[in-house]
């Protein structure tokens, strides 16, 4: 046998099995979506979203693909008989309902549902290579009604995702709730009749009526008083939902719905607000990013149950038909691929029993809430309530620890420490108790990162264990395929010629590949092992000076070029959030202190005019309070006239200079600032999109404060333990308050570093004790606030299918309050009466 005759065969073994593989990967990648896409709302692991993304991707490919294969070999009797040729053939359909994709995933980003239309084509070509499959077994094809039968029920799937695109697109959204045009009183007709009147030489004037306001249905919407149950919260915020899911596409509201929303969550607790807004956010992502609005309504039940009868109808043919001439394996593919559809549409009906959706629908309907309201609802709402538990951190809080299934957002809040980044320190995290259901419940996709991340960054274990864990893994993988190419050279009878052939032999036994294997992991193992040595010449010759600094600047030179390495390949900002973002629980009293401060300022915003300005107040406010009025004249400056990031820059170095050189105490708002300060650099540096209306040049400015930081230490020099209480010292030590000689002025406006300005803002803090957590933690929630309101609403709509952010509920607890500019419309006209006569 040779060469040609291998390949030859190898061909034959791809022509035979590739449409067997690709179905049933492509059956595989649907179960995997259905399953496991509902958790990217549920959890802000990079992995997990990773791997969504993946499968969403590969699984319209691979479908496709398989139709395209199917259609294309016809002709061909590879698979053995026109009798076989006729069950493959019967795949074709199947594949159409793996391109509708889902229940829980149809659009991964908000931009995907603006390429409907291209979905739309799809269906069209797909549908018609379906067809032309179907046709070439005609007109002795056995399994001709099961096959037109799933033919109906892809074309039903895919139309299902085509129209969620279309109807969750954004230009379409907005367009579905535009109220019809108001043309408003004629004008005209008016202006022509007192024309006429004066041309007549009779009295005659015009008297414009204010039109009282009207209360619509919304503006006397009953806000009940006391605590919400869990069924009354989602129809309380399917019923906000339905009102402000305009806000998306920024749409106005008029006063009554300012007037009713405000009404309601002022007579509300921080915690049920929190609920309400919740559960109306994840009515927004599934509105966006699933088939939900197409399958909840009527025409939507009829077409499911429709497809979900015909492939039960195609199931119970398949099984009476008589299989002469099938292929085994096929068989069993086309039962995997049967009862894999039904299992698909058994989950996304259970999904959609035990969603939101469908309490909502139960509350708002007399009928379905005398016969389910009590028992059923209460049973789906009870599974969904968050729960809390205490963190093991000092002062003593609750945070939010709700198991990972029954979570409707990720219920974390991230941070990213400036100086952490300057001392090449991993950040402070909010440790929870031990045992909690959401920390158990996490691990399941984080396990594999989190694992790798602590390994590489926390435990600060030698660079070289890392590269032979990588090393290992290359290896692990040349074995693994080496095992795989055994296992075909015997099914093919390759072992033979190996054997005869010395070239042959050596190239696929297995010496080859272990070579190959080594020359892949030697440059790891040499860079360990010179990183390793280097560490220990450190620790060895500590008493000459000379060594050391030799082999300290040569160990950085080294780290510096596997740098410049994940840079090149666009890796750098991947590492540089695995090392140094951290992903906290969300606190409860965190969310009580925001809406507690929202809720007071909007007690003020009556008029449009105050609304206004709170709405664009970015510390300002809170500082001009009567009680610290005289006190804050010195602290104005850093947030009046400041553009708004450097405003955070300066904030977020005083406020870890502050906390850091201050021993514990139980202030919680000590802690909160800190959260809130990590929080607020982390949106300005790694969520840029989102911060764009607002990030001015803060990507500069914090590049240089971290470039003037990290000169500072290195000169200073900074005590190996305790390296940020020992650094924040330094930096409070420098002179500071000499005339004339502000860090702007002495630096000049080429350098953007505040971190001198920063330290001025904390010496101005302390000198007011244990005030200053107040003052900073206030501070702190209105630059927050300022950023949700002017964050572009579609980036708010983004972040929901990514874990979500505190900010997105901050800006939605806003216009619920009536601080925004979204409110300009009084219902009803003002009347214009034409008077004649005195």
């Amino acid at each position: 046998m040779t060469a040609g005759s291998i390949l030859e065969s190898l061909k034959t073994v791809w022509e035979t099995w590739n449409i067997r593989c690709l179905v049933i990967l492509s059956l595989s990648l649907q179960a995997f979506l259905i399953l496991v896409a509902p958790f990217r709302k549920r959890s802000a692991n990079a992995c997990l979203i990773f791997l969504v993304w993946s499968a969403y991707l590969l699984a319209d490919w691979a479908a496709a693909f398989a139709v395209g294969h199917i259609s294309s070999r016809q002709s061909d009797d590879k698979s053995g008989g026109a009798a076989n040729e006729n069950l493959v053939a019967f795949w074709a359909p199947f594949l159409l309902v793996h391109l509708g994709g889902p229940d829980t995933i149809t659009a991964f980003a908000l931009e995907d549902n603006a390429l409907w239309l291209r979905h739309m084509l799809n269906l069209v070509f797909q549908v018609s290579a379906a067809i032309y499959v179907f046709y070439q077994t005609l007109p002795k094809n056995k399994l001709l009604i099961p096959t037109v039968l799933m033919f109906v029920a892809g074309v039903v799937k895919y139309g299902e995702r085509t129209r969620a695109l279309y109807l969750a697109s954004l230009k379409r959204f907005k367009k579905s709730m535009l109220q019809k045009p108001d043309p408003g009183p004629n004008y005209a007709k008016l202006m022509d009749e007192y024309s006429s009147l004066k041309e007549a030489m009779l009295p005659a004037h015009i008297e414009i009526i204010p039109e009282p306001n009207k209360e619509s249905k919304m503006a006397i919407y009953e806000a009940e008083d006391g605590k919400l149950d869990e069924a009354s919260v989602v129809k309380h915020g399917y019923h906000f939902f339905d009102i402000f899911k305009g806000l998306i596409v920024d749409l106005i509201f008029t006063f009554h719905e300012r007037r009713m929303s405000r009404e309601f969550f002022h007579k509300r607790t921080a915690e049920d607000a929190f609920k309400v807004i919740q559960v109306e956010l994840n009515f927004i992502y599934e509105v966006l990013y699933t088939k939900v609005v197409v399958v909840h309504s009527k025409l939507g039940y009829f077409f499911r149950f429709l497809a979900s009868g015909i492939v039960i109808g195609a199931l119970v043919l398949f099984t009476r038909l008589k299989k002469n001439g099938f292929h085994r394996f096929d068989v069993w593919v086309t039962y995997g691929l049967l009862y894999g559809a039904i299992g698909l549409d058994a989950i996304a009906l259970f999904m959609l029993l035990f969603s939101d959706w469908t309490v909502a629908t139960i509350k708002n309907s007399v009928i379905l809430n005398k016969l389910f309201g009590k028992n059923y609802v209460a049973f789906i709402t009870r599974m969904n309530k968050p729960t809390f538990t205490k963190c093991q951190t000092q002062p003593e809080y609750e945070v939010l620890d709700t198991p990972v299934l029954f979570r409707r957002w990720s219920e974390t809040i991230y941070s990213y420490n400036l100086l952490s980044v300057c001392l090449d320190e991993h950040p402070k995290k909010i440790q929870k108790s031990k045992g909690c259901c959401g920390d158990n419940c996490g691990k399941i996709f984080g396990i594999l990162l989190d694992i790798l991340g602590k390994i590489v960054f926390y435990l600060g274990l030698p660079f070289w264990a890392i590269l032979r864990l990588i090393a290992s893994f290359i290896r692990a993988i040349s074995h693994g395929l080496q095992k795989i190419f055994d296992c075909f050279s015997n099914k093919l009878g390759l072992t033979e010629v190996l054997n005869g052939n010395a070239i042959l032999h050596y190239v696929f036994d297995g010496q080859c590949s272990k070579i190959i294997g080594k020359l892949c992991i030697f440059p790891l193992y040499i860079l360990g092992l010179e990183i390793s040595c280097l560490n220990w010449i450190v620790r060895a010759l500590d008493n000459d000076f000379y060594l050391v600094d030799t082999a300290h600047r040569f160990s950085r030179a080294l780290i510096l070029t596997f740098n410049l390495a994940a840079e090149s390949v666009g890796l750098d900002e991947v590492l540089d959030s695995l090392k140094y973002v951290s992903r906290n629980p969300f606190p409860k009293k965190l969310w009580e202190f925001i809406f507690d401060e929202l809720q007071v300022k909007s007690m003020f915003a009556e008029d449009t005019e105050m609304a206004k300005e709170i709405y664009e107040a970015r510390g300002q406010w809170v500082l001009q309070d009567s009680e610290w009025k005289k006190d804050c004249k010195e602290i104005m400056k850093y947030v009046e006239g400041v553009e708004y990031d450097r405003s955070i820059l300066l904030w977020h170095v005083a406020t870890e200079l502050c906390y850091n050189t201050e021993n514990g105490t139980e202030d919680l708002n000590r802690e909160f600032s800190k959260i809130l300060s990590e929080y607020m650099l982390y949106l300005l540096i790694k969520q840029p999109t989102m911060m764009s209306n607002v990030a001015g040049i803060g990507e500069i400015r914090f590049r240089d404060t971290c470039a003037e930081a990290k000169k500072f230490f290195e000169r200073r020099g900074i005590e190996k333990e305790n390296k940020l209480n020992d650094a924040c010292e330094k930096i409070l030590n420098v002179m500071t308050k000499a005339k004339g000689a502000e860090p702007i002025h002495v630096k000049g406006d080429r350098s953007k570093s505040v971190l001198f300005d920063g330290c001025i803002l904390a010496k101005e803090l302390r000198e007011r004790g244990q005030e200053k957590w107040k003052i900073m933690c206030r501070v702190w929630a209105e630059l927050l606030s300022y950023a949700a309101s002017h964050c572009r609403a579609e980036t708010h709509a983004q972040v929901l299918s990514k874990g979500g952010e505190l900010v997105t509920f901050v800006w939605l607890l806003m216009a619920h309050l009536g601080i925004g500019q979204q409110f300009q419309i009084n219902e009803g006209h003002a009347r214009a009466k034409l008077s004649v006569g005195g």
